[in-house]
């Protein structure tokens, strides 16, 4: 600050606390000075605008369409149902392909569940869900698939500790408040594949 400034009147000076890191403690400055910054930090925290992430404006957008699908992850191809159905919510094929194969290297060959949103303009986010639960379950129980006749029969066995486990990983995804519920719907899932909880 000008040193004449700080010298106008010392009648008038008092001490302000800091103010934005701009002024030190302690610092007497004239009731003029005090009141003209003031006013102009508080017009410049007005115009301050924090950045904001990429996902967060895509949010505020207007929705075109929501779309889910099933594709498997790391192989996503233009080929149907996949392409037909992006192409005519207006999606850039191409684009989603090389971002979707990107973010699901990890879960290679297994099919994934995703909702794509889809905005006005033509951009897009998507949202990976987990495996299916009969994928999830196969992969548990080192099968390649379920069984025609699951009542009469078994395929394949899982333990009870097993099946929790895969509650939680898949919990988030299914009709369930609590992990026992939601080992109930797994459960449920792996009898109908002829696959035995033990």
């Amino acid at each position: 600050m000008p040193p004449i400034l700080r010298s106008i009147t010392n009648k008038f000076y008092f001490k302000i606390k800091e103010h934005h890191g701009r002024l030190p403690v302690g610092r007497q400055v004239s009731p003029w000075v005090n009141s003209s910054y003031i006013i102009r930090q508080r017009r410049m925290a007005k115009e301050r605008t924090t950045p904001v992430r990429a996902w967060e404006s895509m949010a505020t957008k207007p929705i075109k369409k929501i779309v889910k699908v099933q594709v498997t992850a790391g192989k996503a191809t233009p080929a149907p149902p996949l392409g037909p159905v992006l192409g005519g919510a207006g999606v850039n094929i191409g684009q989603f392909i090389s971002q979707f194969n990107e973010a699901t290297k990890e879960f290679m060959g297994q099919t994934l569940p995703v909702e794509i949103t889809v905005f006005q303009d033509s951009t897009f986010e998507f949202k990976l869900k987990k495996p299916l639960a009969s994928a999830l379950l196969l992969k548990a129980a080192k099968i390649e698939k379920g069984s025609g006749q699951p009542n009469r029969q078994k395929v394949g066995k899982i333990s009870r500790t097993v099946l929790e486990e895969l509650a939680k990983e898949k919990m988030e995804d299914l009709n369930a408040t609590t992990l026992a519920g939601a080992a109930n719907i797994l459960a449920g899932t792996a009898r109908s594949m002829g696959i035995e909880i033990v």
